[in-house]
Parts: structure tokens; sequence; C-alpha cells
């Protein structure tokens, strides 16, 4: 028993471990930092499928690949999406070869977390695809 009371008193009351809950429960209440009031909260995770409708260069950008999708659920689903946007890159032909998978009539699978309370951003879906990048 003492071995068990000395061993919890060891690792709650150390410093390292009160510093890293601070700094956890900080940045969690922080959210994505822009306008927050209060803590937000996020919806539990929702399962989502997201087909690539459209792949064509971007008029406006040499070079640069506009990737559409569409959501079948969630807030995402309001309006097509740019994959681009949602991933914060900027979709090359090399990309594009580096992620064979990427083409018209692809289903990409993820996670959606909406906000519920609070006023914070919406996180980007969280994809089981990986991406690869160019170096």
């Amino acid at each position: 028993m003492c071995g068990t009371v000395s061993f919890l008193t060891r690792k709650f009351f150390n410093p390292k471990f009160i510093l890293g809950l601070v700094v956890a429960l900080t940045l969690f209440s922080c959210g994505n930092g822009t306008n927050n009031e209060g803590l937000c909260q996020y919806s539990d995770p929702i399962r989502v499928k997201m087909e690539i409708v459209e792949v064509s260069e971007d008029p406006n950008q040499e070079g640069i690949y506009e990737v559409t999708v569409e959501f079948d659920q969630s807030i995402f689903a309001e309006e097509p999406q740019s994959l681009g946007a949602l991933r914060n890159e900027k979709i090359t032909a090399e990309y594009l070869e580096l992620n064979p998978f990427i083409h018209q009539g692809t289903i990409l699978t993820g996670y959606v977390y909406e906000v519920i309370e609070g006023n914070c951003e919406i996180n980007s879906p969280a994809f089981d695809q990986k991406f690869r990048t160019p170096d």
C-alpha cells in the first residue's frame, strides 16, 4: 500500500507532469486561436466519405490543379470542397504523381469533428489515406 501511495505522489506531484497538464489544458481551452469565447466543444467523430468529382488545372495558377471533393455528410457536405484547401497544400503534377489515387471517382474516407459550442474554427477532416508530399 505504501509503495502505491509513494508512486502516485511522485507521479502526480512531479513538476514536469503538472507543467504538461497545464500546457495541455491551455492548448485545449484556446482552440485554434481566433476570437474564441470560452471553451470549444466538438461533436463525436463523424465518419465521412469524400468523392473526388473533378480534377482540373487551376485557370488562375499555372502548374496548380484544383481537386474538388463532395462529402456525404457533415458541415462540409453543404457545398463542394477543395482538397488543396482542406489539406492546406498546393496540388501540383508532382503531387498527383506521388498520390495516384487522386483522380475523378475515387472515394476518400475519414472523420470530421464539428463545432457544437463556442466560436472556434472548424477543423479539417482527418483522412484515412496517407498523402505523400513532394520534397
